[in-house]
């Protein structure tokens, strides 16, 4: 099963398989770092893979490819195997397991990966992020005369590297949040092949930030004029109308999720404070903050499960749950001990609660990303 695995992300990523069913890593395929920020031995207990690699060649050992799987070198392989598998979920489940068939496994895991992914026409540039909002009605209006043009032209892939160019470049930003509030005892790092003082992280924070704007702005335009192709390759109003109802439903389901995302953030930070020591009465405070977070949350949760788009989205043990949290009146502390047993049932409901908001606008997304593709086929 590790191997079909194996054989199904060299597919994926077009990497060569050797005799042994194991993928060929050529120095060309790693993944560079793709930080812009660099920081001498940050805070890492190892070197890191560059400085590994230079401290290998210095020795200049020159050895054959192994081609051989490393079970090679053990008796009985195949019974060693089953005996690891077995071990393994001894010590990490209490619930009955059952042996599963390679078929059924690969169905399993095939299905999984189908439901779970956006189409890869698309080359991820919707993945893992809502579309930007635009005047549905209003880009219409806009459409005429526009130029259709392959829609490759469009999904480059320097324009679907944008939302990825964008994370890696926040990420850079928190770094350098780092640098300058945590990490006082580093002086310099490096930006783009230059160094600077530590103070500099603000400059440098500066540029990124703006090149982030200007990145996140193209993407906003790019999403527009994605809808506008379709809509233009449309052949019937019928499709168009669909197409313009698919967009409005997304955007106002994504509107929607900021409301319930907002809700899940604030109670969670309140209640994360229970996980820390306090004294009595802080925990009584805390505790009051979550009650009065729970007024907005659990009425919040009641509209949720009446409404027809949404509550598809969560299945009858989901929905047990929620509304179990919504009729109870969970109370979280008894002096002097925390009742376990109610804060369980709480993270089940918020984490059952965030998973079907997210699966639906998923899914919704997934179900116009899909649609549109019909219009050109």
């Amino acid at each position: 099963m590790q191997q079909e695995i194996t054989r199904h992300f060299s597919s994926l990523y077009k990497t060569r398989i050797d005799a042994a069913g194991l993928p060929v890593i050529t120095e060309e395929m790693i993944t560079p770092n793709e930080s812009e920020i660099i920081i001498s031995n940050q805070w890492a207990s190892h070197p890191t893979i560059d400085d590994r690699e230079q401290h290998a060649k210095k020795i200049n050992l020159i050895t054959p490819d192994i081609t051989e799987t490393a079970w090679s070198l053990f008796q009985n392989a195949e019974q060693l195997q089953v005996l690891l598998t077995d071990q393994l979920y001894i010590s990490t489940t209490n619930k009955p397991t059952s042996v599963l068939n390679f078929e059924a496994f690969k169905n399993d895991f095939y299905s999984t990966i189908t439901a779970n992914s956006l189409n890869e026409h698309y080359k991820g540039y919707y993945d893992e992020r809502n579309i930007t909002q635009f005047d549905v009605e209003e880009t219409v209006l806009s459409t005429s005369g526009y130029l259709i043009v392959n829609i490759n032209n469009i999904l480059t892939d320097e324009n679907c590297n944008l939302p990825k160019a964008i994370a890696d470049k926040q990420k850079d930003v928190t770094l350098l949040d780092q640098l300058t509030e945590v990490r006082t005892d580093i002086k310099t790092f490096d930006f783009r092949g230059s160094k600077y003082q530590r103070l500099d992280a603000y400059q440098i924070q500066a540029i990124l930030n703006e090149e982030i704007a200007r990145a996140d702005e193209k993407i906003k335009n790019l999403d527009r004029e994605i809808f506008i192709y379709y809509y233009n390759a449309a052949k019937s109003d019928t499709d168009r109308e669909m197409l313009i109802s698919k967009y409005k439903q997304l955007f106002a389901l994504q509107t929607d999720a900021l409301v319930d995302y907002d809700l899940i953030n604030n109670i969670m930070y309140e209640f994360n404070k229970v996980y820390n020591p306090m004294p009595v009465e802080s925990i009584i405070r805390t505790l009051g903050n979550v009650s009065r977070h729970e007024q907005k949350i659990k009425p919040r949760i009641s509209q949720i499960l009446a409404d027809d788009v949404t509550r598809p989205y969560f299945n009858d043990e989901q929905t047990k749950i929620l509304e179990s949290y919504i009729t109870g009146n969970y109370v979280y502390y008894y002096e002097p001990t925390y009742d376990n047993e109610a804060i369980n049932k709480f993270n089940n409901a918020i984490d059952t609660y965030f998973s079907g908001i997210a699966k639906r606008n998923f899914e919704i997304k997934k179900s116009l990303l899909n649609f549109q593709l019909t219009l050109i086929s």
